[in-house]
């Protein structure tokens, strides 16, 4: 029966209401039917590749007729940038967004498709179409906007954030066996065209609505329209991003291990960790994501008694070079720093050796003239003062760019850096081959600058010693023949040089007038009369110095004789005298039995043996007996 106008069952009101209750009707019920809410997911998904493969052939950009008065090169800008500090750009005001579009530089999309998906994963239930049938795409999507339009009359539209995410996820999915050739590469623009060229034109069809007025055409959108179109577009690339991040965070801690060569990955990250938006997005959310990621990583996998300091400092240095390039004002930092410290301070004493260790022998570390930071008077003493959090952000945001800095700033104080360098520069010092110090004086040079004047005092003196040692040896040797060819001697100044550990006045091995000293080590007693003659020699050049020998310092070359090969090593007098007694494969010896017979103390002779085990020249047997690993 036809209905009167002025009948209350004509009332658009009561329309409304009544297509509101059906439509939550419907969706309740859907709810509760898991595969019909898998079915609509996947039917609306494999359109999306509908779209690829039409743009894959034509560089077409199919969107909905409902928008077609607007220009669609717009959907490949980006209008969420240079924004003010709390804009948030998912409600930007039409004003607003449209000076946006106004004052953007229209990005020319690409014409490479390396975006374009080649294999649907196993076990989907996708819709494949031949790339060279676009007619058949075409006219699927004919029809999937026509579905979109009834869907839409019902209130059924889904929530399509859910499917750009769940599509961007598959895309940005890690391979096991390739992982680390992905992060090396710069992922998310190209992907982001991909969401541009082709996610955004899909998602313009789930939008189409019936004219109320015809009733059979599609009603054309208006500047409201388009403007809450563009507003759903910022919305959809932040989700895009979330995809890519939530991607990406899960194998933080390996980004950072493979960093530089992982800059691509972190340079993507810090993309969006610029964007903004009222819920996750604001621009610091995403650093500090990444931040709490990388705590929870270092906490679960590095920082145990188990693992070498060295390791723990590798990964530290490497982690603030990464997350410096997510987050440059370094306020991300602030706490990782701390928990690292806290962490050296009461669960390990072995950092200042290590820092020495990784600073001497780092090469990557880049010990140059760029970027180098000079700590004040007291400066790293001061570090737990953090009344100054303004100067101390500043201080970090400059100290970040030395990695140098960054590892002796971690050793709690000057005096402990500086005494264990001192320590590690006089072996290498005593190691060195015909007095050289070149490399070793660079090294000391590019480090001073980075503290105040006077510091490395001492090192400067030990690298003189050197000199003058050398000097002083070419001129004895050309002055007094009975000085073996072999025999040359370092002059160092006592006071400057650190000591041996348990050393005291009876380590000497001659007094001033050259009698023999208990504690000596036994490895220069056929040459009483080279150590006379030099010693009288040096009295003629030095009148007003003493010189006493300390054999326990300084180096020895040898050469080990085996049966199937000739081994040549520079190594300290200890660790020579303690090779020394192993002159076959029968002779087999504990560590005590080792200090007995060489007359070392047994921490010098457990610190030999074990060096010798890991050159592979001696062996430990399950009797606790060190032997030759070969005759």
């Amino acid at each position: 029966m036809p209905l009167l106008m002025d009948s209350p069952l004509w009332s658009p009101e009561l329309k409304t209401r009544l297509r509101h209750g059906c439509s939550q009707y419907l969706s309740e019920r859907l709810e509760s039917m898991p595969k019909i809410i898998q079915a609509r997911r996947q039917f609306y998904m494999n359109a999306c590749r509908y779209f690829e493969i039409v743009y894959a052939h034509n560089q077409t950009m199919l969107i909905a007729s409902a928008y077609e008065s607007y220009d669609p090169s717009i959907l490949c800008a980006t209008l969420d940038q240079n924004l003010p500090q709390l804009v948030d750009a998912a409600r930007m005001s039409d004003d607003m967004l449209q000076k946006q579009i106004d004052q953007i530089v229209m990005e020319d999309p690409s014409s490479s498709l390396d975006w374009i998906a080649q294999d649907d994963e196993e076990g989907e239930e996708t819709i494949t179409i031949p790339l060279e049938n676009v007619e058949a795409a075409q006219t699927a999507i004919g029809e999937f906007s026509q579905i979109c339009i009834q869907a839409k009359m019902l209130g059924l539209v889904p929530q399509m954030s859910d499917f750009v995410y769940a599509m961007a996820s598959k895309r940005f999915q890690l391979p096991e066996d390739s992982w680390d050739q992905v992060i090396t590469e710069h992922v998310l623009q190209q992907q982001l065209l991909w969401m541009r060229l082709v996610v955004l034109p899909w998602y313009s069809h789930c939008l189409q609505e019936i004219d109320v007025e015809d009733g059979s055409q599609v009603r054309k959108a208006n500047l409201a329209d388009w403007y809450r179109f563009l507003r759903d577009k910022i919305v959809l690339e932040h989700t895009f991003y979330n995809a890519f991040y939530d991607s990406r965070v899960e194998r933080i801690f390996d980004i950072i291990t493979e960093f530089p060569s992982s800059k691509p990955v972190v340079e993507d990250l810090k993309f969006i960790a610029d964007k903004s938006s009222s819920e996750k997005l604001s621009p610091s959310s995403i650093p500090h994501l990444i931040k709490d990621a990388v705590l929870k990583e270092f906490r679960t996998r590095l920082l145990r008694n188990g693992t070498w300091a060295t390791d723990i400092l590798q990964q530290y240095i490497l982690c603030i070079q990464c997350l410096k390039v997510i987050d440059p004002t370094c306020s991300i930092l602030v706490p990782i720093i701390d928990v690292m410290r806290d962490y050296w301070s009461s669960k390990r004493s072995d950092v200042v050796p290590a820092v020495v260790d990784m600073i001497r022998e780092g090469e990557e570390y880049g010990l140059d003239d760029e970027n180098i930071y000079e700590f004040g008077e007291g400066e790293i003493e001061r570090q737990d003062d953090n009344k100054d959090e303004r100067g101390q952000l500043s201080r970090l945001q400059q100290m970040s760019l030395d990695p140098i800095a960054m590892l002796i700033s971690i050793c709690g104080a000057t005096t402990d850096f500086v005494e264990k360098y001192q320590e590690k520069l006089g072996k290498a010092l005593m190691l060195s081959n015909n007095y050289e110090t070149d490399e070793e004086m660079i090294k000391l040079e590019m480090l001073k600058r980075r503290f105040p004047e006077n510091t490395m005092t001492s090192c400067d003196i030990m690298i003189k010693d050197m000199a003058e040692s050398r000097r002083l040896d070419r001129q004895i040797h050309e002055d007094e023949q009975q000085v073996q060819s072999t025999f040359h001697a370092m002059i160092l100044s006592r006071h400057y040089w650190p000591e041996e550990e348990n050393a005291d006045d009876d380590d000497y091995l001659q007094d001033e007038g050259g009698s023999k000293q208990k504690g000596s080590i036994s490895i220069l007693e056929d040459m009483d009369q080279t150590l006379k003659a030099y010693q009288d020699k040096f009295k003629h050049y030095k009148a007003n110095r003493k010189l006493h020998w300390t054999p326990n310092q300084g180096s020895v070359s040898i050469e080990l004789e085996f049966r199937s090969r000739t081994v040549e090593m520079t190594i300290d007098p200890s660790s020579a005298l303690v090779i020394s007694i192993f002159q076959g494969k029968d002779q087999r010896y504990t560590d005590e039995e080792v200090a007995k017979k060489t007359n070392l103390d047994l921490t010098k002779v457990m610190e030999s043996l074990e060096y010798w085990e890991k050159e592979g020249i001696l062996i430990l047997s399950s009797d606790s007996k060190y032997q030759l690993v070969e005759e």
